[in-house]
């Protein structure tokens, strides 16, 4: 009864394949059982262990489906707030949880927020997509107005620490407008002086500028006699 197909050979009559009891349903235990000749249906479906799994299966924001007295019962989805996905990745970026409808939802901290990035050069930093950035860079502050010559007019030196510093050299014509125009004369010194014995020519003087460098960059040249900073150009190497 429990095969199909059945044929004689030798005088035997030998099996054919077997019956198949497959009802479909996850929640039975389907068996074939031999029974009386002429039995229209030898197969047996007996339902399975309530809590066996079935249908869904368990993700991080859907219940495992299960069987309940043969049948596959929905369990739904896990409450909203359960943990999921990834924990909290920065200051931007809360841990992340379910929402109560089946999907693992990204607690980005609102657009905008203040953060700190843990970068101790930067300043204003903002979330933006679960990230901390932007902001403006700590430039160290500017040299003071202790800038001096000597009384040879060699030695520039100034008393403003800590460095190291950048001297610039610029030069003013008589006659010509003010302009910027400094380069870099004496690059990353860690002295408080510096010597230039040149000359300027004929009819012309240098002005000096000091920068100050460390870990987030290098200063202005300071402010000019009105407060306005004055004009970084070619920065020394």
């Amino acid at each position: 009864a429990c095969t199909t197909g059945d044929t004689c050979g030798g005088g035997t009559c030998v099996g054919g394949p077997p019956v198949s009891c497959d009802d479909g349903n996850a929640c039975t235990v389907d068996s074939c059982v031999p029974t009386c000749p002429g039995m229209a249906d030898p197969c047996m479906h007996v339902a399975a262990p309530d809590g066996s799994s079935c249908g869904d299966a368990g993700t991080g924001c859907v219940n495992q489906d299960t069987c309940l007295a043969g049948a596959c019962a929905d369990n739904g989805f896990k409450p909203g707030g359960t943990a999921c996905g990834s924990a909290s990745s920065s200051a931007c970026d809360n841990p992340d949880t379910c929402d109560g409808a089946g999907t693992c939802a990204l607690n980005h901290v609102p657009n905008g927020s203040s953060c700190d990035d843990a970068n101790v050069c930067t300043t204003g930093t903002l979330c933006a997509t679960g990230v901390c950035g932007g902001g403006t860079v700590i430039l160290p502050p500017a040299v003071n107005d202790s800038v001096q010559f000597d009384g040879a007019g060699t030695t520039i030196s100034w008393s403003d620490p800590p460095g190291d510093y950048s001297v610039y050299r610029g030069t003013l014509t008589g006659g010509a407008p003010w302009a910027y125009n400094q380069a870099c004369f004496d690059p990353r010194t860690s002295a408080s002086s510096t010597t230039d014995a040149t000359n300027p020519a004929m009819g012309s003087l240098f002005f000096y500028l000091i920068t100050r460098h460390d870990a987030c960059g290098e200063s202005t040249p300071g402010n000019d006699s009105s407060g306005a900073p004055r004009p970084s150009l070619a920065p020394c190497p």
